[in-house]
């Protein structure tokens, strides 16, 4: 196998990296993806991003950057496929990679009826994990694990004694290759020592409610919070997820209203033929290399990179020389009509 360069933006888009310096961030996705280490603390990856806050960057044929909301305004039918008008002619999804090097702060997002409910201007959030690396006992927290009365809960919020995270959320070990789903409204946080991929929806409303005292002191969201945390109990199923072997190459790991979750397996030498079924696709290296080659283009995805698939490449073949483990991540329809 030849890896070969692409020969046009379509239907492979592969965008330029995208950053984010964060309090709690570390050293683990410059080195996944291969770069020199700048000395920043670097939390987050926007990996595919229409969000208008942080778009992805794309640098096309003629050597001109342009952000992929822009690049996908002229494209629609041809990048999102059939269900882009319920799209709104947006990214409906957002997949970043997270290095939490210390504790992110607890927080919740709100569902989209919630989000319209509180004024805000963006959807809500769901989202989904996968664990790339964890530190031994490295734990996320994820609902609560006991009664609680929201009067009580805010009251312990304004205590500088209580840590909230372990007094009042549950706490999950986690290995590598857990799957995790957060539904809107679940009171979370990341653990120290994690490292994940989140597919969620596209959206940057976090409401955060605690930042385990962290100096300098970062804005919180108590009240818009309250409003909207699920105070009910849920077991342990609710959120950790059990993949379903679909065959020897694919897991099923996640599939929810609005986007799915699949991991894919391939050895050294193989090759596996995928169809887009006229929705857009974004796929991630975990580890490894792969080619991606539709009628007419040719890409190579390395460890650490995201791949946006265009719905109009319809069938396409990934193969790999030394094997390779790849997170696909897709819109659902349903969630959006």
């Amino acid at each position: 196998m030849s890896f070969g360069k692409q020969k046009s933006e379509l239907p492979f888009i592969k965008p330029n990296d995208n950053l984010v310096e964060l309090v709690w961030g570390g050293n683990y996705i410059e080195q996944m993806k291969g770069l020199p280490h700048s000395g920043r603390h670097i939390g987050e990856s926007w990996e595919c991003s229409g969000h208008p806050d942080n778009p992805s960057i794309l640098t096309i044929s003629d050597g001109s950057a342009i952000p992929l909301t822009d690049y996908i305004k002229g494209k629609k039918i041809e990048i999102l496929g059939r269900h882009a008008r319920n799209f709104g002619g947006r990214l409906p999804i957002l997949v970043k990679f997270i290095d939490a090097r210390e504790n992110l702060s607890v927080q919740v997002h709100p569902s989209n009826d919630q989000a319209k409910d509180m004024g805000e201007s963006d959807l809500g959030k769901e989202e989904a994990w996968s664990i790339l690396e964890r530190e031994n006992n490295a734990v996320i927290y994820l609902g609560f694990k006991e009664n609680i009365d929201k009067d009580e809960f805010n009251t312990a919020l304004s205590s500088p004694s209580v840590n909230i995270a372990e007094k009042y959320l549950k706490a999950m070990p986690v290995e590598k290759g857990d799957i995790f789903f957060v539904p809107a409204g679940t009171l979370h946080s990341i653990g120290k020592g994690i490292v994940l991929l989140e597919l969620g929806q596209t959206s940057s409303i976090t409401y955060r409610v605690w930042d385990w005292n962290r100096q300098p002191k970062r804005l919180l969201h108590v009240q818009q919070a309250l409003n909207v945390i699920d105070f009910n109990l849920h077991t342990e199923d609710t959120f950790r997820r059990v993949p379903k072997k679909l065959n020897n190459n694919e897991e099923s790991l996640l599939d929810g209203l609005y986007f799915s979750f699949e991991r894919l397996i391939l050895k050294e030498g193989e090759q596996i033929h995928l169809n887009t079924l006229d929705s857009v696709q974004i796929i991630s290296c975990i580890d490894g290399e792969a080619e991606f080659e539709s009628d007419d283009s040719i890409v190579e995805l390395r460890r650490g990179q995201s791949l946006l698939v265009a719905a109009s490449a319809n069938h396409y073949a990934v193969s790999t020389r030394e094997g390779t483990r790849l997170l696909k991540s897709c819109p659902s329809n349903s969630g959006y009509l």
